[in-house]
């Protein structure tokens, strides 16, 4: 239980710690839209969420590792503060209220 719990921390702080630095605002807000996008999806391929925190995170943790994975040519530095982290999902989750319909709450 302690090494999975170590694993999700470190792949948490790999994931959550990454900010798009040297680029233009639009660069790095079409960054947090290609992670908002794909973590989206990954809630609608959910088939039930008990716990939404949990189903966020996860997700978030899996779509930011997919967007790093796919656009190698772009160089995102990491930030490993708990600033950072907190500061990425934050930006994320944003714009998933606002983006995704599966997380708005408008009708």
């Amino acid at each position: 239980m302690k090494v999975s719990f170590y694993l999700f921390f470190f792949f948490s702080l790999s994931a959550f710690g990454q900010e798009v630095t040297n680029q233009t605002e639009i660069q790095e807000r079409s960054y947090y839209d290609k992670v908002a996008e794909k973590a989206c999806s990954c809630l609608s391929e959910l088939e039930v969420i008990n716990d939404v925190k949990e189903a966020l995170t996860t997700c978030i943790i899996s779509s930011t590792n997919k967007v790093h994975e796919e656009d190698v040519e772009d160089k995102y530095s990491r930030d490993f503060t708990v600033e950072g982290i907190r500061a990425h999902h934050k930006k994320v989750r944003d714009l998933l209220i606002k983006n995704c319909s599966i997380v708005s709450t408008e009708d």
